[in-house]
């Protein structure tokens, strides 16, 4: 009677182990439930496109934002690969096969690169690809969240413009400086010259009134050479 005693106080002593085991594990489950659906709600609202594939890119999942960013339904690029739907001519190779070895190498990778709406419209992205292996080891995939960066781009293309036109002018404002300097400064040395050496070899024998027109031709030489210096300086 002893020992059948003391089995039933053991057994009921591992019976109560078990339902608390089971009771930790049923709550440490359903605060990791309500950690995923907190997360599943961020990923699905948020702005960015967030994309979950497979370790060969295969997509399995994307949110709201990739849907609103690219046009493509949920349906139409799970179990596909985003990038046979999204790349096309424009899309840069190098950045692309850089992405590409990432993935093949299950390494993380960040780029920026054109991408095309279903509509073909052309959008730009910022990647952020991160792999993820499971607790076990064997199963991995690949995050990517993307941020759609078109109108920075768009003001880095008019910028660039802006400084090739920039550039323009200025060889034009140089070559315009240049004949300025050298094409109308050269005559006006010549008749300074010419002014000088006239009145040098024409000595006392040169009339008052001829003297005076002599002046004013000089006096206008040195005002004429102050205009194209001006002109220089503004350029």
């Amino acid at each position: 009677r002893f020992i059948f005693s003391a089995q039933m106080n053991y057994l009921e002593s591992g019976k109560n182990v078990v339902i608390e085991r089971i009771t930790e594990q049923r709550n440490e489950l359903r605060e990791k439930n309500k950690e995923l659906h907190k997360l599943s709600i961020v990923a699905s609202k948020a702005d960015n496109a967030i994309v979950i594939t497979d370790n060969k890119g295969v997509a399995e999942w994307v949110n709201d934002g990739f849907v609103r960013l690219t046009g493509y339904s949920f349906e139409e690029v799970v179990g596909r690969k985003p990038r046979e739907l999204l790349h096309g001519k424009g899309t840069d190779p190098e950045t692309l096969n850089r992405m590409l070895d990432a993935i093949d190498k299950h390494l993380p990778f960040s780029g920026e690169l054109l991408k095309f709406r279903k509509d073909k419209s052309p959008f730009w992205t910022q990647i952020t690809m991160t792999p993820i292996v499971s607790d076990d080891g064997n199963e991995e995939r690949f995050i990517f969240i993307e941020s759609d960066i078109t109108p920075r781009k768009l003001a880095e293309e008019k910028m660039n413009q802006y400084m090739k036109n920039l550039e323009k002018t200025n060889s034009e404002l140089d070559k315009f400086a240049y004949v300025v300097s050298h094409d109308l400064k050269a005559p006006l040395r010549a008749i300074g010259n010419l002014t000088g050496w006239i009145e040098e070899d024409m000595a006392d024998r040169l009339p008052e009134d001829i003297r005076g027109h002599f002046n004013t031709i000089k006096g206008r030489v040195v005002r004429m050479e102050g205009l194209i210096n001006g002109i220089l300086d503004y350029t």
